[in-house]
């Protein structure tokens, strides 16, 4: 792997990151590092690098983190890796650079937002370069399915300028915009990749809905989630894609724990940054704000008005963005209602998700591993997932749907 990076990849970032007249001085390479599901993903490894490059005379120091994805065929089918690459290539050489552009003519200044980019490569192997936001103290927050306010309130306020840059270039520059969204890839979709089996989704649903049927006050919101999993794909792929051409929006489509890096100061998150574009698509930004608020955040913070509390700091962020855009118009048009009923749709497809990945992110990291995972039956992965995250992970799931059930987010479905 060390011998691709020198002879493919640093002759790649090179030319993709600095001025042609540029040469590297020294570089390191560190050893690598495995993905799962509690420590940030398990798609792809990682190698932190620091490249000292000599631009006319001046030396630059830079520490860049290579995000390489298996060679595995199985795990690069599972993963739809080449998809992931063009969309994430396309996040960073065109969206970004549209995106601060427009930002800059009404001098919006944007804060870490997401990392800079280096270089992609999409041959034998696939891998994506960015900085290394760990050299800044940027980390994962834990623990990975319980994060605080002040971790929700950042995560918040980071996608709803993302929500809001995309609905201004929509505004401002409706071609440019076109054929970016036009450029995208739909990798989950396809008829390959990691969309997955109905069956599957079934039975991982009943985790959380096995212990209400008896309860004859949850009739109705058993029946109701019963109804969205008898085509639990579809209900994804309609949850997933277009539905309104004025609230639609570029989501960052995986927006979860493990794809947000947080600061800390005292024990405190008080900033953080956005990675992983792989799965961007045109959809209500809602989609993007389920997942996240019921994969990430502690339940408690989300108890008596916790929520609407947390969708207020999207929605005013949102507003407040737009306008310093050009006051581009609201798409929700003032109505925060409008935004809650949406978000209440959109709850399915968070429970659809939770299902199997709230479990991972819940036990130790030992008694999960993608790569044994894929070597068992069916029926084997769906027993497995049932029993991970032991009682406290099926507890979470029943509150989550009690969750629904006592807000009446099943009368949007």
């Amino acid at each position: 792997m060390e011998t691709w990076i020198i002879k493919t990849l640093l002759p790649k970032i090179l030319a993709t990151a600095y001025p042609k007249t540029a040469r590297i001085v020294t570089h390191e390479i560190g050893g690598k590092k495995g993905g799962n599901a509690g420590d940030g993903g398990f798609a792809s490894n990682t190698f932190q690098m620091k490249l000292t490059v000599d631009t006319e005379g001046q030396q630059v120091s830079d520490h860049l983190i290579a995000k390489i994805f298996p060679e595995d065929e199985v795990m690069r089918t599972l993963h739809n890796t080449e998809l992931q690459i063009i969309n994430e290539t396309l996040w960073y050489s065109q969206i970004v650079p549209a995106y601060i552009s427009l930002a800059s003519k009404f001098d919006v200044k944007l804060d870490c937002l997401w990392p800079k980019f280096f270089a992609s490569e999409l041959t034998e192997r696939a891998a994506i370069v960015l900085e290394d936001l760990s050299k800044e103290d940027f980390v994962l927050a834990t623990p990975p399915a319980n994060l605080s306010f002040d971790h929700a309130r950042l995560a918040m306020e980071k996608v709803a300028v993302m929500h809001a840059l995309s609905y201004s270039l929509a505004a401002h520059e409706p071609q440019t915009y076109q054929t970016i969204i036009g450029s995208m890839k739909d990798n989950r979709f396809d008829g390959a990749g990691d969309g997955f089996d109905v069956s599957f989704l079934k039975a991982t649903a009943q985790r959380g809905l096995g212990p209400l049927r008896s309860r004859p006050e949850c009739a109705d919101i058993v029946a109701a989630l019963d109804k969205q999993f008898e085509d639990a794909l579809g209900m994804q792929r309609r949850l997933l894609t277009a539905y309104d051409k004025k609230t639609d929006v570029i989501c960052h489509g995986d927006f979860l724990r493990n794809n947000i890096l947080y600061k800390h100061k005292d024990g405190k998150a008080v900033d953080a940054c956005l990675i992983d574009f792989a799965t961007i698509r045109v959809a209500s930004p809602c989609s993007d704000l389920v997942l996240f608020i019921y994969m990430s955040i502690d339940p408690a913070v989300l108890e008596g008005d916790g929520l609407e509390k947390i969708l207020r700091i999207y929605y005013d962020t949102l507003k407040n963005t737009l306008g310093a855009m050009g006051k581009v118009a609201d798409p929700w048009g003032g109505k925060f209602e409008d935004l809650v009923n949406d978000f209440a749709r959109c709850t399915p497809l968070a429970y659809s998700i939770i299902t199997f990945f709230l479990p991972l992110m819940m036990a130790p990291k030992e008694d999960f591993h993608m790569e044994a995972m894929i070597e068992l039956s069916p029926e084997e992965q769906e027993q497995q997932n049932m029993n991970l995250g032991g009682p406290e992970a099926t507890e979470r799931l029943v509150n989550v749907i009690l969750d629904f059930q006592k807000r009446r987010f099943h009368d949007h479905w």
